[in-house]
């Protein structure tokens, strides 16, 4: 299911690179886009850090660096997932822990649909909408770190990767944001 999702936006990126709405964005280069995409990020230097490892000629304008936002975002989304899975089958796991991480698995596979649903959303150019899936993939990300807060262990693991997602969502809803004053 994951991979599914890296082969739907590697097509929306193909699809969408030379479309794109003119404006005075489309003629900034990559690093100006970066640079004007993570201007509304909480955490710029993650942003640009982040985007800085984008293959800046493939960045020809703010819906690619969108796409590629939420390419971060579900690699870093999959890997927790697999954690999570990893974690579970343990058969020591503790019943409390066991259920914090059946909680996560359950809010990371609806953030996950809600990520293609942000990538539908982009490529339609419904940015509202956008807007509204990465809220709701943030909220799942914090109903799971909610359900493993103050678990030691791996449900500290946990945590920590939920923030990073988080971190990164944040990141791809800048771009969006970005992407609704054009």
């Amino acid at each position: 299911m994951n991979s599914m999702f890296f082969v739907i936006i590697t097509i929306a990126l193909i699809i969408l690179q030379p479309q794109s709405i003119t404006s005075l964005y489309d003629k900034q280069t990559g690093p100006e886009i970066i640079n004007k995409a993570c201007s509304r990020s909480p955490n710029k230097n993650l942003c640009l850090s982040v985007f800085k490892k984008s293959n800046e000629s493939t960045i020809m304008d703010l819906q690619a660096l969108a796409f590629f936002a939420l390419q971060e975002v579900s690699a870093n989304a999959s890997a927790t997932t697999l954690r999570i899975k990893t974690f579970m089958d343990d058969k020591t796991i503790e019943t409390p822990l066991f259920d914090s991480l059946d909680m996560c698995s359950k809010t990371y596979i609806d953030a996950v649909e809600q990520l293609k649903d942000t990538v539908n959303a982009i490529v339609s150019t419904a940015y509202h909408d956008a807007l509204t899936w990465m809220n709701a993939v943030i909220d799942d990300i914090k109903t799971c770190d909610d359900a493993v807060k103050g678990k030691p262990g791996k449900g500290e693991e946990i945590s920590k990767r939920n923030h990073v997602v988080t971190l990164l969502c944040r990141n791809a809803l800048s771009v969006v944001e970005v992407l609704l004053e054009k």
